[in-house]
């Protein structure tokens, strides 16, 4: 099996662990592929020189200071590939090397001829500028990614694929909303695993589809038993793809701070979601409640 990974090459670190300058690139790799192999593949399809040094950005697009990680053996490239599988552009493969690459120019402007076709935000195609790269904050308009494009690429573009290219990115950065609601009971499992007493519950629809989900930590369970005996309930709308509200239960403990209960996401207030969130607490403070 092939999949495709992000190379970052011929820029340098700085001193906060961030590299810069940089040019970008995507080679297809093997999933069995061993260390000097990939090693043997970069430096061949990105012309650079033997002694690259390989190491992969782990929080890429989220901080100013990058988590790197450095890849060197067998072990290594196979626990990278794995875990980019499905996520290749938000960790991207740093291959920095002391000289200049020699086909630099070449590429770059391979790299402008691209950005100058399409802003599908290709990651795997053309490169990332500086001034022009979507941050996990970013909360540029399409009005102002047009403006962007223009003024630092010096590509005209619509409003529609500024808008296209805008989706895109959110989506490579954030992941998929479908992906991450399927994601739900495995996350539960992990929670419940890593945190003892923890209660988690989720329904769904006749279609399939999420309805109600909730969750109560052990540590509040625990908690409970020196706060006020007065729980509180609100709710707050969710402003993502699918909408939704979520409910929330506190109480009062000791120094007068609030104390998060539990928590859960329903598809909308109504008496039906309300009255299963009520049910949900009391089956988890009802010897106290009463």
């Amino acid at each position: 099996m092939f999949i495709t990974i992000v190379v970052y090459y011929g820029g340098q670190w700085n001193r906060c662990n961030v590299y810069e300058n940089y040019s970008v690139s995507g080679i297809s790799v093997d999933m069995r592929v061993n260390f000097n192999s990939l090693v043997s593949l970069i430096c061949e399809q990105l012309e650079l020189d033997e002694s690259v040094e390989l190491s992969v950005l782990l929080d890429f697009g989220k901080s100013n200071v990058q988590i790197v990680v450095p890849i060197k053996k067998d072990n290594d490239v196979a626990w990278y590939l794995a875990f980019v599988k499905d996520a290749t552009s938000r960790h991207p493969l740093v291959a920095h090397v002391s000289v200049d690459c020699l086909g630099m120019s070449s590429s770059s402007s391979s790299v402008q001829g691209n950005v100058d076709m399409s802003l599908n935000i290709d990651v795997c195609k053309k490169a990332e500028n500086d001034d022009f790269r979507f941050m996990s904050t970013d909360r540029s308009i399409p009005k102002e990614i047009v403006h962007k494009a223009c003024t630092n690429l010096g590509v005209n573009t619509s409003y529609q694929k500024a808008w296209r290219a805008k989706e895109h990115m959110v989506k490579i950065l954030h992941g998929d909303t479908v992906e991450l609601y399927a994601l739900i009971p495995r996350f539960f499992d992990k929670l419940v695993e890593s945190n003892p007493g923890t209660c988690t519950a989720l329904e769904m629809d006749d279609n399939g589809h999420f309805k109600f989900c909730f969750m109560d930590f052990g540590a509040s369970i625990e908690g409970w038993k020196y706060c006020r005996p007065i729980i509180s309930v609100d709710r707050t709308f969710l402003k993502c793809k699918f909408g939704g509200i979520r409910l929330t239960a506190s109480s009062q403990d000791g120094n007068n701070q609030i104390f998060p209960l539990a928590f859960a996401i329903v598809d909308s207030e109504n008496d039906a979601s309300w009255t299963w969130f009520f049910e949900k607490i009391r089956s988890r403070f009802q010897s106290e409640l009463i």
